[in-house]
């Protein structure tokens, strides 16, 4: 895959091209211009609904629709979240009753271990299907829209997906953060034929030596967040 592909160099990203130096500043910033940050304070990049196959980016001059995101994939951590009722019941926006920020440890209603908890289950789902607590792959990806990472909350429908590009990437002794990722969606449905966003990931190539170097500091600058990924959300 490598000998294919060699690394290159462009103004993709800024802040990897800008040096070392240029990722610890952006942290510096952080601390001076908004102090502590938290997972909520970042932009998500959603999934769209009924099967829709463009993302939309808030950005700092308007929203852009992208139907691929080549990105960097700084962080990527499992979290779950269960739901005692469902949206129908509860109308939505509300927090969940018990949620794992690094799908182990559960806080809430049951909480505790979440490898040994029931409602982690396959068939212990509404109407038998699926988990009743929800896994989610939460990802901060680095875009071309600025040195602030977004948080993309992969759901249960795509997981399979990234594990399998997950584990290709492994197989080549490429570590996901560093390497230009391509994020697509394509439609598909379940078997009750409701229509849904399937993530699609394809390898664009390895970051250069200097890049890979700013990556791996910035992605060690920004690991107090992953402790504080906020739930999953229905």
């Amino acid at each position: 895959m490598t000998d294919k592909l060699a690394p290159i160099t462009d103004q993709q990203f800024p802040l990897l091209a800008a040096g070392e130096e240029n990722a610890k500043a952006v942290t510096l910033a952080l601390r001076e211009n908004v102090g502590e940050v938290g997972l909520f304070d970042l932009s998500s990049i959603k999934f769209p609904s009924g099967g829709g196959t463009t993302w939309e980016v808030e950005t700092l001059e308007e929203p852009k629709a992208e139907k691929k995101l080549s990105v960097v994939i700084l962080a990527a951590q499992t979290a779950r979240a269960y739901y005692a009722t469902s949206i129908e019941e509860s109308g939505g926006n509300t927090p969940p009753d018990c949620s794992s920020p690094d799908g182990t440890a559960g806080h809430g209603t049951p909480g505790g271990d979440c490898a040994a908890c029931p409602f982690a289950a396959w068939g212990s789902g509404r109407d038998g299907r699926g988990k009743a607590c929800q896994e989610r792959k939460q990802l901060l990806i680095l875009t071309e829209y600025g040195a602030l990472p977004y948080l993309v909350s992969v759901p249960p429908t795509s997981l399979k997906a990234l594990r399998k590009y997950m584990l290709a990437l492994t197989g080549q002794s490429l570590p996901y953060y560093g390497v230009v990722t391509e994020l697509s969606l394509t439609k598909s449905s379940n078997a009750a034929g409701i229509e849904y966003a399937e993530l699609v990931c394809r390898f664009l190539r390895p970051l250069s030596e200097g890049e890979a170097a700013v990556a791996k500091e910035y992605r060690a600058a920004l690991s107090a967040l992953l402790a504080t990924l906020p739930p999953p959300t229905e």
